[in-house]
């Protein structure tokens, strides 16, 4: 039998929705766990295990860069409670007033002149300013009040899809007076004219909002089908609104990353990258099509976006029933479809059940002790990497 080399071999990575016969010889069809790089097939990261959280079932994570030592990896439940992780130790960082409930709704984290924010929408959000050993209920946010989303933009932080006692308003979008550094907004009163507090009902929206986030000097606020820029413009109106997209949004809170001055999105149909003011399809005519057949949609609030900056890559994280499954009835994300936007390509990951990605340095020297419970196959590496324990 002839053997028939085949150039660039990793040039157009995995294309699903073309049948084979339409394919070039250096398309593949199917794969998981491969990366390709370099014109070349190789083997994706493995996951590696951390640390056992034991009695925990964490339901989001965040990392936090530190100025020295290693990083801390905020972490939240499904009760909502928080706790951080950092040098091999994990501690309760709940607010003192926090009544656990149990909810699946998704979590969101920000950052804003060293303040950390965690919201979601069954409790008041949640802050930790710097030096302070654990979260407090948010100061100047009206107890009964409730957010789906919490982000920071510029020196505000901005509410999305609010709840004022029993009354919802999905198309408001909230955003707080001017933040200073170390310290949370002083108001979020919007009737108050000696700040820079307002709120604003979008009322031509067809679908609630579902989140939003800084890009470039701007802030992107998703809705489930549409797509809208709010920009700041001072005086009177503070924020200014208009439309982007008429015709795609977002399919869950947290699928949406920014990468070079671009928003790339999960959508609820699709999956695409924009500028704030163009937008295009990475998806179609290669795995759109199998991503959204294999979809649990059901799960949908599941769904979440990673970005991997060392290895440039984008995961795209849903529930899956496909047939190249391998964890097989999760609760929580057993799939990732990974776009390189270095080289243009598509692969696919198994996911082991995961709520959510971070990235962190984080300590990951094993000693004797730390070892005792641990196989070959659990760890990975070599020993020349533990001389270097800062790994992402």
């Amino acid at each position: 039998m002839a053997t028939l080399p085949v150039r660039n071999l990793g040039q157009l990575g995995i294309v699903k929705d073309i049948a084979s016969a339409d394919l070039p010889p250096n398309a593949f069809t199917a794969g998981t766990n491969v990366r390709f790089e370099n014109g070349k097939v190789i083997r994706a990261p493995i996951w590696r295990r951390v640390k056992d959280l034991v009695g925990e079932n964490p339901a989001f994570c965040y990392g936090v860069s530190g100025t020295g030592g290693f990083d801390r990896v905020l972490y939240a439940t499904d009760d909502g409670r928080v706790f951080v992780y950092t040098s091999g130790m994990d501690e309760d960082i709940s607010p003192t007033d926090h009544t656990p409930i149990v909810s699946t709704e998704p979590f969101t984290a920000s950052m804003l002149g060293e303040v950390v924010y965690f919201n979601r929408r069954s409790a008041c959000p949640m802050a930790m300013t710097p030096g302070a050993i654990r979260f407090s209920t948010l100061p100047n946010w009206d107890a009964s009040w409730r957010a789906l989303s919490l982000r920071s933009y510029r020196d505000f932080m901005v509410a999305i899809n609010v709840t004022k006692g029993a009354t919802e308003f999905p198309q408001m979008v909230k955003w707080s007076d001017l933040a200073l550094a170390g310290q949370v907004p002083g108001s979020w009163d919007a009737n108050d004219n000696t700040n820079s507090a307002g709120e604003n009902i979008i009322a031509d929206l067809t679908a609630p909002l579902v989140d939003g986030g800084q890009l470039r000097d701007s802030f992107i606020i998703y809705s489930t089908d549409q797509t809208y820029l709010m920009q700041f413009v001072g005086g009177t109106f503070v924020m200014e609104f208009r439309k982007l997209f008429g015709d795609a949004g977002i399919i869950n809170a947290n699928c949406w990353v920014e990468v070079d001055g671009k928003h790339y999105v999960f959508g609820s149909k699709d999956i695409y990258v924009h500028d704030g003011t163009s937008k295009k399809s990475i998806a179609a005519n290669r795995v759109r099509d199998f991503v959204y057949s294999t979809m649990n949609v059901r799960q949908a609030n599941r769904c979440f976006v990673a970005h991997n900056p060392n290895l440039f890559e984008i995961y795209f994280c849903y529930v899956s029933g496909g047939p190249d499954t391998y964890f097989e009835d999760p609760t929580r994300c057993n799939k990732a479809a990974v776009y390189n936007y270095s080289n243009d390509t598509w692969t696919f990951a198994d996911l082991p059940n995961v709520a959510s990605i971070t990235t962190a340095n984080i300590d990951n020297v094993l000693t004797y002790s730390t070892a005792d419970a641990r196989t070959y196959h659990d760890v990975g590496g070599s020993y020349y990497d533990q001389e270097d324990s800062y790994q992402m």
